[in-house]
């Protein structure tokens, strides 16, 4: 009964660690997009002509050659599954606590960045093209990242606390079977993300830019 009770707690404290964790690593992508957003506003014009000229060379050759879906979707699932690992990976050292902040807001920063962009662009359209095309994907990648790194996070904290705490043990094997389970939800939301991102934007691209 003892050892029911403790699995209890333990995986009850593994809980109330992780939301906070999560509400944290939140926090930290939110930081990235306002950052991604403002730095649009302060670049100079001439970056703003080029990159205005690259994106509408894009969008000419999507209208014009059509989009390669399949290789939309691979380079998503790459994209999304390296950065993700990254990030894992960072959590199996206590002195990666870091780098999985600088991830977080990496990944926050390029969504900022290209949300800003479009809608600088295209102005009312650029909304449009926003909630559609980079909305609906990032409703999948967002949660994978904010996963991930609270499991590295916890990771972290669970390495610290285990040269102090006598129940270490117990209390990783715990963590272990949780974090399987957050991993496979990731999986299938960066899969699901892709399809997304590789049957919905290029259609919108196309027809409406």
């Amino acid at each position: 009964m003892s050892k029911l009770n403790l699995h209890n707690n333990l995986f009850k404290k593994f809980e109330e660690g992780y939301f906070l964790v999560f509400l944290i690593n939140t926090i930290f992508i939110c930081t990235g997009i306002v950052l991604g957003i403002y730095t649009i506003k302060y670049m100079n014009s001439i970056n703003k002509e080029d990159m205005y000229s690259y994106f509408s060379s894009f969008v000419n050759l999507s209208q014009n050659q059509g989009i390669d879906k399949m290789s939309i979707l691979l380079q998503s699932l790459k994209n999304n599954f390296i950065i993700n690992i990254l990030v894992l990976l960072c959590g199996l050292t206590v002195i990666g606590t870091p780098f999985i902040v600088i991830l977080v807001l990496i990944k926050g920063f390029t969504l900022g960045f290209s949300i800003s962009f479009i809608i600088t662009a295209l102005g009312t359209k650029g909304i449009w093209m926003t909630l559609a095309c980079i909305l609906p994907q990032n409703l999948f990648f967002i949660p994978t990242i904010l996963i991930t790194s609270s499991i590295s996070f916890q990771l972290c904290i669970n390495k610290i606390k285990g040269k102090f705490n006598k129940y270490s043990y117990n209390n990783f094997k715990i963590s272990s079977n949780n974090y399987v389970f957050y991993l496979v939800i990731c999986c299938i939301l960066i899969i699901v993300g892709a399809i997304v991102e590789s049957q919905i934007s290029p259609i919108i691209i196309k027809n409406f830019v």
